[in-house]
């Protein structure tokens, strides 16, 4: 990964992850290390938004965290789109990015970037969460219960 391309990423940008039906999800830099190239995420409770935009009255500040991951920069660059860049909101699942810092792994376990876009499938719907091997393991992921 180029760094020139790692230093176009900023703390705050909006992206979009595609769901399986054709709709997106919205996700959130929330962190970025300046030596490793991953960045810490937020996903929002957000329906599913037609297009690679966002309305002109979105806030996210108004939504829902309700999945922390950690994401490899090649796969926010190569897989998904920036959209945009606001403020983020403090929230309790950022301890696990302050264990990092510390050089504390313990307890620090977050699911990766490759399977977000199934994770999130399943949350809203798209995924019968029947279809993962563990689903107890996929509802442990969630940081808020998931949608019926």
């Amino acid at each position: 990964m180029s760094k020139r391309i790692y230093n176009k990423l900023n703390v705050g940008d909006l992206f979009t992850v595609p769901s399986s039906d054709g709709g997106y999800y919205v996700g959130q830099i929330i962190y970025k290390w300046d030596d490793i190239s991953n960045v810490f995420v937020y996903f929002f409770d957000l329906d599913r938004i037609p297009s690679e935009s966002l309305p002109d009255s979105f806030d996210v500040t108004q939504c829902e965290v309700i999945l922390g991951s950690f994401i490899t920069v090649e796969n926010l660059i190569k897989n998904w789109k920036i959209i945009g860049n606001q403020s983020y909101v403090e929230h309790p699942v950022l301890e696990k990015v302050e264990r990092i810092k510390a050089g504390n792994l313990n307890g620090a376990e977050t699911i990766g970037g490759g399977l977000v876009a199934k994770f999130l499938d399943t949350y809203f719907g798209v995924l019968d969460i029947d279809s993962w091997p563990d689903p107890a393991f996929v509802l442990s992921c969630f940081i808020k219960e998931m949608k019926k």
